[in-house]
C-alpha cells in the first residue's frame, strides 16, 4: 500500500484542509465576503480529490482489465497499456537513485519489477492533462516474482505470445 493510502495520512490531510479553509475564510472575509466564499468553496472541493486519491492508493493499483495493464499510482497518475505492447517483464533490484528519468512507482529505495514496452506508451499525469511517453517502468511491489508470473500468464492468455526471459 502506498503512503497516501494509510488512514492517518488522509486524516491529517483532511484536518489540514479544513483548518486552511477556516483560516482563509476569516482572513479574506473582511476584504470581500464573496471572495471568501469562493476561495473556501474551492478549498472544500479539494477534499473530493484527496479522498479519491486515498481510495486509489489504498486499493492500489496494478491490475489487468480487458487486455490492458492498468497502473494507478495516485488519482492523478495512471498508465493504461495493451498487454501486447509489453516486451519484457523482469524482477530484480534497481536503485531508484540511478533511475533519474525513469517512471518509478512504490515506496523504498529500490524497485523490484521492471516492465519494458515494444514502443512508448503514455503515462498520464495530472488527470491526463500531461502525457509523458515511457518505455520502461520500475515498480516496487510486495511479491515481484508473483507479479512477474501473473503478467506473463495474462500476456500469454490474451495474445498467445510468450515473453522470453532475458538471459542473466
Amino acid at each position: 500500500m502506498l503512503l497516501s493510502g494509510t488512514r492517518w495520512h488522509i486524516s491529517l490531510l483532511l484536518a489540514l484542509l479544513i483548518t486552511l479553509t477556516g483560516v482563509s475564510y476569516y482572513l479574506i472575509v473582511p476584504l470581500s465576503e464573496i471572495a471568501a466564499v469562493i476561495v473556501t468553496t474551492v478549498l472544500c472541493w479539494s477534499s473530493v480529490s484527496l479522498i479519491a486519491s486515498h481510495r486509489v492508493s489504498r486499493h492500489y493499483s496494478i491490475y489487468i482489465s480487458h487486455g490492458q495493464l492498468m497502473i494507478n499510482a495516485t488519482f492523478f497518475n495512471m498508465l493504461c497499456a495493451p498487454l501486447a505492447e509489453i516486451s519484457h517483464v523482469e524482477s530484480g533490484r534497481w536503485a531508484k537513485d540511478a533511475l533519474e528519468d525513469a517512471v518509478t512507482i512504490g515506496r523504498g529505495d529500490t524497485a523490484n519489477l521492471k516492465l519494458t514496452f515494444h514502443r512508448s506508451v503514455n503515462w498520464l499525469t495530472m488527470m491526463a492533462m500531461i502525457v509523458e511517453p515511457v518505455r520502461d517502468i520500475y515498480l516496487t511491489v510486495e511479491a515481484p516474482e508473483l507479479a512477474e508470473a501473473r503478467i506473463r500468464k495474462e500476456i500469454e492468455k490474451s495474445t498467445g505470445a510468450t515473453i522470453l526471459q532475458k538471459a542473466v
